[in-house]
C-alpha cells in the first residue's frame, strides 16, 4: 500500500494546541516540548518530551512517535520506535495517536500489515472524536473497503465530525442529504447544510452555493450572493474548483451590474473562515488493505 503524502507532515498538523498548564513535572515537560517543537527546536523538544513520555503523558508519548515517525532532532527515523510510542499513546485514548497507529497498520510502518487492526484503531481514533480518523472511516463504509459497505453508517458517522466542526463532513452530509445517500431526501436541510459548510470555509460547498443563481432570472441579491460564493470558491479551492468557479464567474458576470460585481468583491474579501476550522480534517488516511474475520475487527484493539 502506498503512503499516503500527507503523513510525513502530520505533526504540525496533529500536534495538541499549547495551553497553560499548572501541575505535575511531566506536564512541565509536555508543554516545554511542544513549546520547542513549535519552534522547531527538535533537540530540546527531544530532551523534554522523553521524560514525560516515560511518565505515562499520552500527548507525550505521540509527540515522541511523530519524531520517531519523521526522523527529527537527534531521533533516528525508526518506524517501529513510533509505533511502539503510538500504542502506548493509543491505548490511553489518544485519538491522535489511535488514527497514527491505524496508518501503522495499514501501511505496515514498524509494525506487519494488519487490516483488522487498522480498522479497529481507526474507529477507536474516530470514537475519540478524532475528526480525520471519522472522515477516513466513514469512507471506508460507504466504498466498503476493509469494512462492509453501509451507507447509513458512513453518513452517522459524517453527521458525527459535522457536528465538531468538520467544513468537509458538512459538505459531504449536504449532498447525501439532497439525494438521499444513508438518509432520507431533505433538500431544505440539505441546502441548509450546505450553506453551513460554505461559513466553515469549504470551498465546494462555495462553489455549489455559487452556481444556483447563474440564470437572467435571479434577483440582485441573488446574483451578488452567487458571485461572493464564485469568488471565495476561487480563493479557497483547489485546482479544479478554481476552474470551474472560474467559468461559472464569467457566466454570472453577463447578468449583473457592476455595482453588484462590487458588493461580491467586498463581501469576499470580508469572509475568513472560523479559527481552526482550515486545520481540523487534518491529513487523510487511504483504506487499509482488507482483512478477514471483519466482525471481530472493532474488538481487541486494546489488548495490543
Amino acid at each position: 500500500m502506498t503512503t499516503h503524502p500527507g503523513w510525513r507532515s502530520t505533526a504540525l498538523i496533529l500536534g495538541t494546541t499549547l495551553a497553560v498548564l499548572a501541575g505535575t513535572p511531566a506536564r512541565a515537560d509536555y508543554v516545554g516540548g511542544m513549546a520547542a517543537f513549535q519552534a522547531r527546536n527538535f533537540h530540546q523538544a527531544y530532551l523534554q518530551l522523553l521524560p514525560a513520555g516515560h511518565s505515562g503523558d499520552p500527548r507525550a508519548q505521540f509527540m515522541l512517535g511523530q519524531l520517531s515517525d519523521s526522523g527529527l532532532g537527534p531521533v533516528q527515523r525508526d518506524a517501529s520506535e513510533a509505533a511502539r510510542w503510538y500504542r502506548a499513546a493509543a491505548r490511553q485514548g489518544h485519538g491522535p495517536a489511535q488514527y497514527a497507529l491505524a496508518r501503522a497498520y495499514a501501511e505496515g510502518s514498524g509494525v506487519p500489515v494488519d487490516g483488522t487492526q487498522a480498522v479497529a484503531w481507526l474507529t477507536a481514533s474516530a470514537t475519540s472524536n478524532f475528526v480525520p480518523a471519522i472522515l477516513a472511516l466513514a469512507d471506508m463504509y460507504d466504498r466498503g473497503a476493509g469494512v462492509a459497505q453501509d451507507a447509513q453508517a458512513a453518513t452517522n458517522w459524517l453527521r458525527r465530525a459535522a457536528t465538531l466542526g468538520s467544513p468537509r463532513a458538512t459538505y459531504i452530509l449536504a449532498e447525501r442529504t439532497l439525494i438521499g445517500r444513508g438518509t432520507p431526501v431533505n433538500v431544505s436541510d440539505g441546502w441548509a447544510l450546505m450553506r453551513r459548510a460554505a461559513d466553515r470555509g469549504e470551498p465546494t460547498a462555495m462553489l455549489r452555493l455559487g452556481q444556483i443563481n447563474l440564470g437572467s432570472n435571479a434577483t440582485a441579491e441573488q446574483r451578488i450572493s452567487s458571485m461572493t460564493m464564485l469568488l471565495l470558491a476561487i480563493r479557497f479551492g483547489n485546482a479544479d474548483v478554481k476552474r470551474e468557479a472560474t467559468r461559472a464567474r464569467a457566466e454570472l458576470a453577463v447578468n449583473m451590474m457592476p455595482n453588484e460585481i462590487a458588493e461580491a468583491t467586498t463581501r469576499s474579501r470580508a469572509f475568513e473562515p472560523p479559527p481552526g476550522a482550515a486545520d481540523i480534517d487534518g491529513p487523510r488516511m487511504e483504506a487499509p488493505p482488507p482483512a478477514a474475520g471483519r466482525g471481530q475487527q472493532a474488538r481487541g484493539a486494546q489488548r495490543r
